[in-house]
């Protein structure tokens, strides 16, 4: 056996020891890695309570109605507060609805507070023509500020302009380590 391989084997001998007996903790500066929080499951409801307070037709294009849109709500459950949403929805010929858009939430979610900027997506394309979509934190500030997580959503959500309707959310969050 040469010199070199004597070598490799002792340092990968070395480094099989440190990994079998825990001893990487213990040198000086290395902190074991940080582990975000198991998954939580999340659950309410999300409600507007003065939709389209701005609802602007925007175009109308092929039958397709394009509607421009923001929105008061009201979280309860896992996320108790309120919020702002800005988002756009087509209203297309075969009678069903898309929509997108970004809701900032401020409230509190397992006793943290902070806001939120969450992210959905969804339609009304099913035989009960009842929202359907799916959303995701985007990111956070306050205690929520490492706050992950995503779901869906499904209920009737408002009939129109100024009138309440809400959905209901299951989802899982996780605060990541700081």
């Amino acid at each position: 056996m040469n010199k070199s391989q004597i070598i490799r084997k002792l340092t990968i001998g070395t480094a099989l020891a440190f990994v079998i007996f825990g001893f990487i903790p213990m040198i000086q500066g290395v902190q074991p890695l940080a582990q975000a929080s198991k998954p939580i499951s999340a659950s309410g409801t999300w409600s507007w309570i003065t939709p389209s307070t701005y609802f602007d037709v925007s175009k109308v294009a092929n039958v397709n109605t394009f509607i421009s849109a923001d929105a008061d709500e009201v979280f309860t459950g896992t996320f108790d507060g309120t919020a702002y949403d800005v988002f756009t929805m087509t209203i297309h010929s075969k009678g069903f609805i898309t929509g997108r858009g970004r809701t900032l939430f401020t409230g509190i979610v397992l006793g943290k507070s902070g806001t939120l900027r969450i992210q959905w997506v969804g339609n009304t394309k099913n035989d009960e023509g009842m929202w359907w979509f799916v959303w995701i934190i985007l990111s956070g500030t306050g205690e929520l500020a490492n706050l992950h997580g995503q779901g869906t959503c499904w209920g009737p959500g408002p009939a129109g302009p100024g009138v309440w309707g809400g959905v209901d959310y299951t989802g899982n969050i996780f605060f990541a380590p700081d």
